[in-house]
């Protein structure tokens, strides 16, 4: 892409116009005038590396699992006379329901970081996460998702079933969430951001071509493809 496209554009907007741009070339004209983008991933045949940018994987879990430990008779000694043992009690029961309700609240699931900044590989298959701590990176093919969804520009939610065999709920925070959804929707043809178009913000082709920097018609090209696909 030219780089003086991107002249007078915020990076969410470079973002979301290039987006536009690999999503119409992809499922209109094909993968002719794509870059080939150098990667040490291993691709299966006809697997192609769309782009590469910074990311950060979220989880939605609880801090604890609702246990604490029972307070007992040295515990309360701290807050009352060892020798009076009905306030004694009454210390041990004020901390064992603070510590209850701890628990309780520790143990409801909520989003928090489960890594720090990463790289992320976006494929037509699936995206690659690298961690940068050495390991190998860990790869999510868009088959094993059994739901997903896209919460404004950046957040890209997906459930899938772990190697336990229990559920797993993550979040992808990018400006690339929007080209993930739009390869991972392949799975999901009748999605309601799909049919109602909001998977990219309302209004960015007209902002786009008021600063001189059209778009391609992604998200209709992409409408059509998976009308096709429902048959």
């Amino acid at each position: 892409m030219n780089q003086d496209m991107w002249e007078g554009l915020t990076p969410e907007a470079w973002t979301l116009r290039e987006t536009c741009e690999i999503v119409a070339e992809w499922y209109e004209d094909g993968v002719a005038n794509l870059p080939v983008i150098p990667t040490t991933l291993r691709l299966a045949a006809n697997e192609r590396v769309l782009v590469i940018g910074e990311c950060q994987l979220w989880e939605f879990s609880g801090l604890g699992d609702g246990s604490y430990r029972r307070a007992g008779f040295s515990d309360g000694i701290g807050v009352s006379k060892a020798s009076d043992l009905a306030w004694n009690q009454f210390s041990v029961a004020m901390i064992n329901s603070m510590r209850a309700k701890r628990a309780k609240a520790d143990a409801a699931p909520r989003w928090r970081p489960l890594t720090g900044a990463a790289v992320v590989t976006i494929t037509n298959f699936q995206f690659s996460l690298d961690r940068r701590d050495g390991n190998p990176p860990t790869s999510y093919p868009y088959t094993a998702l059994s739901s997903i969804n896209l919460v404004g520009t950046t957040d890209f939610h997906m459930t899938y079933t772990g190697q336990s065999g229990a559920g797993v709920t993550r979040m992808l925070r990018s400006r690339w969430s929007p080209l993930i959804f739009a390869f991972a929707v392949w799975q999901f043809p009748s999605h309601p951001l799909l049919l109602n178009g909001q998977w990219l913000p309302f209004g960015l082709e007209e902002y786009l071509e008021g600063q001189g920097k059209p778009c391609r018609p992604a998200r209709q090209v992409l409408q059509q493809a998976m009308a096709r696909r429902r048959g």
